[in-house]
């Protein structure tokens, strides 16, 4: 059972990388109320799977009948493709020999076949079950049986007479044939329920009445009644989750994975709800070859960050430009030579932020090469790679930032880019919280010539042994022409949908000589491979590899999806990464004073053998109720005992409250904290010690728990 698992997983983890072929035509694409979308009809036995899962199962995994091969097909598609490259080769014929020793190798058909008597054309599902504090439990396998006898020698079953169930005894499942099922369950009702028609399951009763277009030829539920939900009182987004929903959907010329998790927004996530795009936006994105669209909810950010950020004279970041953000942002690009794209970010107020935009714009301020023009108001960044700039400007309610020339007359329909499937269109018109689109993902056509090369030089030795494995990314990149990401908070809960499309259904002479220009390119001839793919874009009209052709032959730096994906994956990383480092920042002013109350208390023990008596500043946690979770001084608070005999106080508002622990034998010097304000404190202390003698000794250092609590 572990070996067909495994078999599985790995077919499944490899579909999208290459692109997904199922083995019949894709069905055609209505309009609906909300743009464009794709309908999908429940896949042939997938509803019969479900039908089986038993009533107390809240997970299930089906694989419709064909989406075993069609998976399989993908895997081998992509070893021979990375098989092409130098890099690639050694690591799949490695991988082929161990296959090769393999009896059961999914990869050989009919050896697959032969060896283990199943069949990955038929369906297979596991269900199971999760209960609170426990480990999952399998409930219910459908093992794609196909020879009964040749299974039962594979997998080394024994048969097993019990009444009227001619059943196989394998490890601690009991097995069985269920109509044109092989099903296997550790007891023997759960088959015998199967065998009688199987029961009302909620599982499989809630996947059987999904939207058609929600199905397809993988899909994965999680019911979470019953199950432990404590540490999602943890995730500042969702009340408790009630279902979590996964499908992988097949056609001719790629794959789209959904997800969706129904779930109450709450806490921030009322305030990142996915909204379409402004008018602004959809206008600017027609022709475009690459599009990304973020919406960040500025209320639940702004008290995160620090009152004030001063970064020049009269200039305070947060006051003058972070407040002045809506929280959408969007990056395109047109993809002419001598325009690679532009990054917009909305303001409420243009000109207050255009004002500190030229203030900013100093290279005393910025310590790098900045230079500004006064004739079109432009912010200039010189860069050491190509395109060698990058210009940042104020366009009426957007802060404009273009690496290269901004792309100018962004109009017309892209009728020439799109390779026609709604779900990769509908990132433009949807409502969102996120959206990637972009076609030309070849990386000779998507990066600016020369870029590569000069980012490999200033990498240091020790990083340059992954380059090969870039490079072999970048060659297989070469053979997905177009990729969609959309996802967003709503109402109802978290939806996500990827799509790539690739050139899987260009035709046999089409995709022969898309191999021919590949070989050249794996070979290091970078110019053969243009010729090539100029040559097959003319013999192969009105198909995705003219039309990558002709991007590549024109060198359109498109860094569509690349730069789409990089600024999303880079806000991503550096928005929490931030938000971290802001707490990280505050942390110093508990370091310092814990510090000089440790100080004080030495030295007032030095001079009256004795430590004055235990205080406290504030209650922990009361600095949250102030504007910035910052409490305000209060003189008092310091004039009274310890702190006077301390000689400590704080002037300036602060983040943490300190304590004073006086003993007989010791003290304690600690600041608390809750920089997130969620109610657990972080803790930073000293601690003095006096010994037999009355001599006193203390900490090495500052202890610290919890410390960006």
């Amino acid at each position: 059972m572990r070996r067909l698992t495994t078999i599985l997983f790995v077919l499944f983890t490899g579909c999208l990388a290459a692109g997904c072929r199922g083995g019949r035509r894709a069905e055609k694409t209505p309009t609906g109320p909300e743009g464009p979308v794709t309908q999908n009809k429940a896949r042939p036995g997938a509803d019969e799977l479900w039908a089986l899962a038993p009533a107390e199962a809240n997970a299930g995994l089906v694989l419709a009948d064909g989406a075993g091969a069609a998976l399989r097909d993908v895997a081998t598609r992509w070893m021979h493709l990375a098989e092409m490259h130098p890099v690639g080769k050694p690591l799949i014929e490695k991988l082929r020999g161990e296959l090769a020793e393999e009896e059961a190798n999914p990869f050989d058909e009919a050896k697959f076949r032969t060896a283990t008597g199943l069949d990955l054309g038929k369906g297979a599902a596991v269900f199971g079950v999760f209960e609170d504090g426990d480990e999952p439990k399998a409930l219910l396998l459908v093992v794609p049986v196909a020879d009964r006898a040749t299974w039962r020698n594979f997998s080394k079953a024994k048969s097993e007479e019990l009444g009227d169930l001619d059943a196989d005894r394998l490890d601690e499942m009991l097995c069985a044939e269920v109509g044109k099922r092989y099903l296997c369950a550790p007891e023997e009702k759960t088959l015998r329920a199967a065998l009688a028609g199987g029961s009302s399951s909620p599982l499989g009763e809630r996947a059987k009445g999904l939207p058609a277009r929600e199905r397809g030829d993988v899909e994965a539920l999680m019911n979470f009644a019953g199950v432990n939900l404590s540490e999602w009182e943890q995730i500042p987004f969702f009340s408790a989750p009630k279902t979590l929903f996964a499908t992988l959907r097949l056609d001719e010329r790629g794959g789209t994975l959904s997800a969706w998790l129904d779930a109450e927004p709450k806490g921030p996530g009322k305030e990142h709800i996915a909204s379409k795009p402004s008018k602004d936006v959809l206008a600017l994105s027609k022709g475009a070859l690459g599009f990304g669209r973020v919406v960040v909810p500025m209320k639940a950010i702004l008290p995160l960050l620090p009152p004030s950020l001063p970064v020049a004279p009269d200039v305070d970041a947060r006051r003058d430009i972070i407040e002045e953000l809506t929280g959408e942002s969007a990056w395109l690009t047109r993809g002419k030579a001598d325009g690679v794209g532009a990054l917009m970010l909305f303001l409420r107020h243009g000109k207050h932020v255009a004002a500190a935009l030229q203030k900013v714009c100093d290279p005393k301020v910025l310590p790098m090469q900045v230079s500004w023009s006064s004739a079109d108001k432009t912010c200039t960044l010189s860069l050491p790679v190509q395109p060698n700039n990058v210009r940042a400007r104020v366009d009426g309610e957007r802060l404009v930032i273009a690496l290269g020339t901004e792309p100018k007359a962004l109009s017309g329909e892209p009728a020439s880019a799109w390779a026609g499937h709604a779900d990769a269109r509908a990132v433009f018109e949807g409502a969102s919280t996120l959206a990637f689109w972009g076609v030309g993902l070849d990386p000779l056509q998507a990066m600016p010539q020369g870029m590569f090369a000069t980012l490999t030089e200033q990498m240091p030795d020790k990083a340059k042994v992954v380059l090969p494995y870039i490079e072999l990314g970048s060659f297989l990149g070469a053979s997905i022409y177009e990729m969609a990401l959309t996802a967003g908070l709503y109402d109802d809960g978290l939806r996500l949908s990827f799509r790539v499309t690739t050139f899987a259904d260009e035709g046999k002479e089409a995709l022969a000589a898309h191999e021919a220009a590949l070989a050249k390119r794996a070979s290091g001839d970078t110019a053969g491979y243009r010729e090539a793919m100029a040559a097959a874009g003319k013999a192969h009209g009105k198909t995705l590899l003219a039309k990558q052709a002709k991007l590549l032959v024109a060198d359109a730096p498109a860094f569509g999806v690349p730069s789409a994906l990089f600024v999303g994956v880079t806000a991503g990383l550096a928005i929490p990464t931030y938000m971290k480092y802001i707490r990280k920042s505050k942390t110093t002013e508990a370091v310092f004073f814990v510090k000089r109350i440790y100080d004080g208390a030495r030295a007032y023990y030095e001079e009256n053998k004795k430590f004055p008596k235990s205080g406290t500043s504030q209650p922990p946690g009361s600095c949250c109720k102030f504007a910035g979770g910052k409490c305000v001084p209060d003189a008092k608070i310091w004039e009274a005992s310890p702190w006077k005999e301390l000689m400590f106080s704080m002037d300036d508002p602060h983040f943490f409250t300190y304590e004073f622990v006086s003993e007989a034998t010791g003290f304690t010097a600690r600041a608390l904290g809750d920089l997130d304000c969620d109610g657990e404190y972080s803790t930073y202390e000293m601690v003095g010690k006096l010994d037999s003698d009355g001599n006193l000794s203390g900490s090495a250092g500052i202890f610290k728990d919890k410390e960006l609590e």
